[in-house]
């Protein structure tokens, strides 16, 4: 996955609303929210594993479950991978920043 950004689909399962809400709040800084625990996520190495560290910091790890779905690199599979039923899924446009 080196040097490249791929599509994350993260879903989690928390038992208590104080660690739901700070994984929720994580998450929304990282991604987009796409349904109740449902996020996607474009994420290089670095940020991948900044989100897995804050969130493992979170979680009661014998009680609670976060997955990370990787499909792939965005500008590959990963970019057009989601088809949806019912409301259309609008894939997040990729922007840059300037800091």
């Amino acid at each position: 996955m080196r040097n490249y950004i791929h599509h994350f689909v993260i879903t989690y399962d928390i038992t208590v609303d104080e660690r739901r809400t700070a994984v929720f709040t994580t998450l929304k800084g990282f991604g987009e929210h796409l349904q109740y625990s449902v996020f996607s996520c474009e994420l290089n190495e670095t940020s991948l594993l900044r989100l897995q560290t804050r969130l493992a910091e979170l979680i009661q790890h014998d009680l609670d479950q976060v997955l990370f779905f990787d499909l792939g690199p965005v500008d590959g599979r990963g970019g057009n991978c989601v088809t949806a039923i019912g409301k259309p899924y609008g894939a997040r446009s990729r922007q840059a920043f300037v800091l």
